[in-house]
């Protein structure tokens, strides 16, 4: 059988576990496509690599780094390829792009497509409180995220699952399932299916106004926001006229005893040893780890011991941005 030729985009940890999978007898990398490096440090004289980048160099792949593939592709059209396989990638392809596949340009979407679509479909997922997501195998075209569907695969979310840990989860789904899915559904028996337009739900990047808490909802939805942003990049709410970005909470566990008050959403009830205890528009949150601006993340029961005045009951967290 002759070998199926591929260009692999990609540059977070989870599109390694893409690129991994196609370290077979079957597929031929011509090859990987990622991201220049970053430039980091006060000075920005630290070029700091993708991660697939240092992967496809350990791996001893043939490697092109560009911040715009679509101003670029004909630096890379000398090598022949059956098809494109993006994962994580970031950038939009243009249809001279895609056309370079011989056969098709296929992308790994992180989401159940048509709900999904957009930039930042894991972190939506936590946050608007699904109960189950997965990966999809589609066709590009040049629409966002919008062309017929080759094969799923389904994963549970749990009610303690974070962005991290769903991240990591979705990438071993991908790492254990998506090669034998990319021959069945792709290249022996594809019979792509299109997606429902009326069931589109866009899922995208996250802007700062997404991470603002509004106390005035329910503990529920507030939590799921903390979880859906950890470790980054993080939600937030004003004390004090502080930005303080929240870590860890959790809803009210009937562990210790609460008047029975009735207090304005974003007002602090009580403080507790390991936690700030807040009243929401339904239901009470209790905040367990934050970092309050120029300080290092820190649990509330080690921050109490130093700043005993910082926070005080009836004082109240901004309810508006």
């Amino acid at each position: 059988m002759k070998k199926i030729r591929i260009a692999f985009l990609g540059n977070s940890d989870i599109s390694i576990n893409a690129l991994k999978t196609l370290l077979n007898e079957k597929i031929e990398i011509k090859v990987v496509i990622t991201n220049k490096d970053k430039a980091i440090g006060r000075s920005h004289s630290t070029l700091l690599p993708t991660p697939v980048a240092t992967f496809a160099e350990a791996n001893n792949l043939s490697l092109f780094k560009t911040n715009s593939i679509n101003q670029d592709i004909k630096l890379v059209q000398k090598y022949e390829v059956d098809y494109i396989i993006t994962c994580s990638f970031g950038q939009m392809l243009s249809e001279k792009v895609l056309q370079w596949a011989k056969i098709k340009p296929i992308n790994i979407h992180t989401s159940l497509l048509p709900k999904g679509r957009g930039g930042a479909p894991i972190h939506w997922a936590i946050i608007n409180g699904e109960k189950e997501t997965g990966y999809s195998i589609m066709e590009m075209i040049d629409e966002m995220d919008a062309g017929d569907i080759f094969s799923q695969e389904k994963i549970l979310i749990n009610e303690n699952d974070t962005l991290d840990i769903l991240y990591e989860k979705l990438g071993k789904l991908i790492e254990d399932t998506f090669l034998e899915d990319f021959f069945t559904s792709v290249v022996i028996n594809p019979q792509p299916i299109k997606q429902d337009q009326t069931k589109v739900i866009k899922w995208l990047n996250i802007k700062k106004d997404d991470r603002f808490i509004l106390w005035n909802d329910s503990a529920i939805n507030i939590l799921n926001l903390i979880r859906g942003l950890n470790s980054k990049p993080l939600a937030y709410t004003i004390f004090e006229d502080k930005e303080i970005k929240i870590i860890k909470a959790k809803l009210y566990d009937n562990s210790f005893p609460l008047d029975k008050r009735i207090y304005n959403p974003g007002t602090i009830i009580s403080l507790q040893d390991e936690y700030i205890v807040v009243q929401t528009k339904v239901g009470v949150l209790m905040i367990e780890e934050f970092i309050i601006p120029g300080k290092k993340p820190t649990t509330f029961k080690a921050f109490k011991n130093g700043n005993k005045n910082f926070f005080k009951p009836l004082m109240k967290f901004k309810i508006e941005r």
